[in-house]
């Protein structure tokens, strides 16, 4: 049995990226490039609009915390299945060399009789 090999990962994205990605599929208006833009965006926007718009922020926030917590739980259980295929291909190499370790014992044994 071979031992897959792996190349360490260039991470190449920021939690500022993982929290665009998850809140642009929600609300664009909370990725952090688009907050220093909603005051001219919203302007002339009444009180009632406003308050509409931030119970929305709101709830937008709620899906977004529920996103994330679905995307690292995704994440977690695929760590798991690497940690357990790794563990059970170093079980496997474990058990062939105990095996030849008995061989050559009894080898040993055989000759010295």
């Amino acid at each position: 049995m071979t031992v897959p090999t792996t190349k360490p990962i260039a991470v190449s994205w920021s939690t500022e990226d993982l929290y665009n990605i998850l809140m642009r599929g929600i609300e664009p208006d909370l990725c952090t490039d688009t907050l220093p833009l909603l005051d001219v965006m919203y302007e002339g926007e009444t009180s009632d609009q406003r308050k509409e718009r931030m119970q929305w922020y709101s709830e937008a926030f709620r899906q977004f915390l529920e996103r994330y917590e679905k995307f690292t739980a995704a994440l977690h259980g695929e760590f798991r299945k690497i940690q357990t295929s790794l563990r059970s291909i170093a079980e496997g190499k474990s058990a062939a060399h105990d095996d030849d370790a008995v061989k050559n014992l009894e080898h040993l044994f055989q000759e010295n009789s």
